[in-house]
């Protein structure tokens, strides 16, 4: 899901209203100007213009282009993430089912001890894999960034300087584990604040595992831990030979390798400083703006147009910037982690279909 459009070339009512001020403020100097009143602005050399222009370029295009380039960032982990979990899955899945088929044609004595072991591993692997997927968005949404707005919005000016781990404690949401609702990715729907997602899951996880991710801050590794663990408890039993298993541990690291660089934008903020320097920059130029267009204009129509449209497109370049700062927001322009896990889900039961298909042609 994703849209950038209309909040970016429109501009929202503040930012239109300015224009207009300017607009008018630009058609009251060429009024000035015309009748030759003491009071007009009178700017014989358009070197400090040129300067304050060059300035202002410079700023916004690095804001942008930085912007961008966590933007784009972002979207890469989060789509690398999602594709080396779902080779771990699929490998999972099919070297347990495979070696379901085989014991079953074999028979002797321990197949149903062994067919067993096998079966919990397939099933486990489908429910952390969910779980992980569920965490993982869950946790970029909560990006340190997403909690200090939620402190700023609730009024804490006073608290916006404080330690990552007081975030935990006197965060909005502390420590709850996310909305797991059961059933089919096809159900997932979109929520509207980022903060009251609902995850689909095939199987909910039980008492003690909630417990356990309720505990922990970092829900992310703990199912990690889970999986790692299912598949050294069948082992044994996998024909597939170690050095191939061990395909599935590697595409497990490098989908956590992923996930915290998707982590590291969320969590590590477009510097302050830099943005607060260019917002005086723009207000220094947006009020200097009427003054050098009514004295190299001249031109009570033509004056006005250009200082509105000149204000309009530097504002909402500085606005596109802005939303591309933050690719993890709650704005409706931000990457979805719901729709991702929504096609990790549509993935994971696109494999458990073929395996079913392939391994039981009679169904």
């Amino acid at each position: 899901m994703f849209q950038l459009t209309g909040s970016v070339v429109f501009g929202d009512w503040r930012q239109i209203l300015c224009g207009i001020v300017l607009a008018g403020v630009t058609i009251f100097l060429e009024y000035l100007t015309d009748i030759g009143s003491r009071f007009a602005p009178r700017i014989s050399n358009s070197y400090g213009l040129q300067l304050l222009g060059m300035i202002v370029v410079f700023v916004i295009v690095f804001r942008v282009n930085l912007a961008w380039q966590r933007y784009w960032e972002a979207l890469t982990s989060v789509h690398s993430m999602y594709s080396k979990w779902g080779d771990a899955f699929m490998q999972i899945s099919t070297f347990c089912a495979c070696d379901m088929e085989k014991v079953k044609f074999a028979g002797g004595d321990g197949m149903k001890q062994r067919l067993s072991k096998l079966q919990i591993a397939y099933d486990d692997s489908q429910k952390y894999f969910a779980l992980l997927s569920a965490m993982a968005a869950d946790e970029i949404h909560h990006g340190d960034m997403q909690q200090m707005d939620m402190r700023l919005n609730g009024g804490r000016q006073s608290g916006q300087i404080t330690r990552r781990s007081k975030l935990w404690e006197t965060g909005t949401h502390g420590r709850r584990i996310p909305n797991l609702s059961l059933g089919r990715s096809s159900v997932q729907g979109f929520s509207e604040s980022v903060f009251d997602a609902t995850y689909v899951v095939n199987r909910l996880p039980m008492p003690a595992e909630i417990g356990a991710m309720e505990m922990t801050p970092d829900r992310v590794h703990l199912c990690m831990t889970w999986i790692v663990k299912t598949l050294a408890m069948v082992q044994s039993e996998l024909s597939t030979p170690p050095p191939i298993q061990s395909r599935m541990y590697q595409e497990l690291s490098i989908g956590y390798e992923y996930f915290t660089n998707a982590k590291k934008i969320s969590d590590v903020p477009f510097p302050f400083n830099y943005a607060q320097l260019l917002a005086i920059i723009l207000m220094v130029f947006s009020l200097m703006l009427p003054i050098y267009v009514s004295s190299f204009t001249k031109s009570c129509f033509a004056g006005p147009i250009l200082t509105f449209v000149v204000f309009h497109s530097i504002t909402c370049i500085n606005e596109l910037a802005e939303i591309l700062e933050n690719p993890f927001g709650a704005d409706m322009d931000d990457i979805s982690l719901e729709d991702f896990h929504m096609h990790f889900l549509q993935l994971m039961e696109t494999t458990t279909a073929a395996l079913d298909v392939s391994l039981h042609p009679d169904l």
